[in-house]
């Protein structure tokens, strides 16, 4: 601590338990894992290492969102050094910045709140004309799950691109859709690119890919952006630098609140004109904040500390699609590609039987052994998708895949009635 406290005292609430954890700190010392007495009740289990209370009985692998921050992260918002950043005066987020454009490899980075602002910002730095279109996978998070923001709100004209397999785009339809010439038309001022691919399953856009990319768009003057908000996924899943995969991209946004397990927070990167556009627009959009130094600890924390567990998350995944893969899980109609999981997402259907039955028969109690557990997972339109991440552990992914049994065979038995 910086400065001399007689008490301190930071309540976290658990709605669930309707009881709190208490963290107590005395003055002249610093807080440690240690001071921290948690008040268990309920019947629910206590985390120490992320301070959480968590239902036993609940396997929750609906996304990597749902992560708590770490002890370090909460010590480190207890003890940040903050100021008004809207001055440029929090150093905390001054450091979180310049660290992140070292690791990316860009010359200048932005703080903001959420990574949807970051994507929005970044559209309207691009998008600066009337007229202006962006070209975007049909399956992008930004096409999907941003409610239009880039036509509505940017005024940007979104423009299509078919998502193959394994999340790129064919290279002659990108050409084919680029456009400008004719007065008639929308000019393509950018193309995007989301690094890992999420509604297609965590796939990784390799850096060859993005260097043919971009030896093709750079012909029409055309940057790439890059939704990276699993971008350290894709770095831990090829074992290379972060940086490799934004080579041939003009800006990207990083996320820390998914897998990373921050609270919240993205990061918009460029060159230092992007950023200073960026940094105009953020206002303009409600995202300037002031002593934002307690968001940015404990993203500097998600990025320094956090990639190595995405290792564990990448194994844990592929350990459910191998085990989703057995011959018992086949036969009663599961299909799943294990080739096709990169990251630590896994997606599957079942055959006869919805997305949306199949994940609400999951997260109710059914009478039958292993039956008893309730497990979330999302609802990615054609397949169930569970997503990984550090609060799974070996226990949970075994209730998850025993679970999923015991639904199959009620569908199966359902089925033959």
């Amino acid at each position: 601590m910086h400065f001399a406290l007689r008490s301190l005292a930071l309540q976290i609430f658990c709605s669930s338990a309707k009881k709190c954890l208490r963290i107590s700190a005395v003055s002249s010392r610093r807080l440690k894992s240690s001071d921290i007495a948690p008040q268990l009740s309920q019947g629910l289990d206590y985390h120490p290492k992320v301070a959480r209370f968590a239902d036993p009985d609940v396997v929750d692998m609906r996304s990597d969102t749902i992560t708590h921050p770490t002890l370090e992260m909460r010590l480190a918002i207890l003890e940040a050094p903050v100021g008004d950043d809207c001055y440029n005066e929090d150093p905390t987020v001054n450091r979180l910045q310049e660290t992140a454009a070292e690791l990316f490899g860009k010359e200048a980075a932005l703080l903001c709140p959420t990574g949807v602002m970051a994507n929005l910002i970044a559209m309207m730095v691009f998008g600066n004309s009337r007229a202006s279109e962006a070209l975007l996978g049909e399956c992008s998070h930004q096409m999907i799950y941003e409610q239009g923001g880039l036509a509505t709100v940017a005024s940007v004209n979104p423009r299509t691109l078919t998502n193959l397999p394994d999340g790129t785009f064919d290279l002659n339809e990108v050409e084919s859709k680029i456009r400008g010439s004719y007065s008639y038309e929308p000019e393509t001022k950018v193309i995007c690119v989301e690094n890992t691919q999420n509604y297609i399953g965590g796939r990784v856009i390799r850096p060859s890919y993005m260097k043919e990319l971009h030896s093709l768009t750079s012909k029409y003057g055309v940057p790439i952006y890059v939704d990276g908000a699993r971008i350290m996924n894709a770095s831990v899943a090829l074992n290379i630098p972060p940086a490799d995969f934004l080579v041939h991209a003009e800006a990207v946004a990083i996320g820390v609140a998914k897998g990373l397990a921050a609270p919240l927070g993205a990061l918009l990167l460029g060159t230092k004109d992007f950023i200073k556009k960026a940094y105009k627009i953020r206002k303009v959009l409600g995202g300037g904040m002031r002593q934002a130094g307690i968001i940015a600890a404990p993203a500097m924390v998600a990025l320094q500390q956090m990639p190595v567990s995405l290792h564990t998350d990448h194994m844990h995944a592929k350990i459910i699609a191998d085990k989703l893969n057995s011959r018992e899980y086949k036969e009663l109609g599961l299909n799943i590609d294990p080739s096709a999981v990169e990251t630590n997402m896994v997606m599957f259907s079942v055959e006869g039987t919805s997305v949306k039955d199949t994940i609400q028969l999951l997260a109710q109690p059914m009478n039958e052994d292993g039956g008893q557990y309730i497990v979330k997972m999302f609802d990615n339109g054609k397949t169930v998708r569970a997503v990984t991440h550090y609060h799974i552990t070996p226990t949970e992914i075994d209730k998850a895949v025993e679970k999923i049994g015991v639904v199959l065979r009620f569908l199966k038995k359902r089925q033959s009635c």
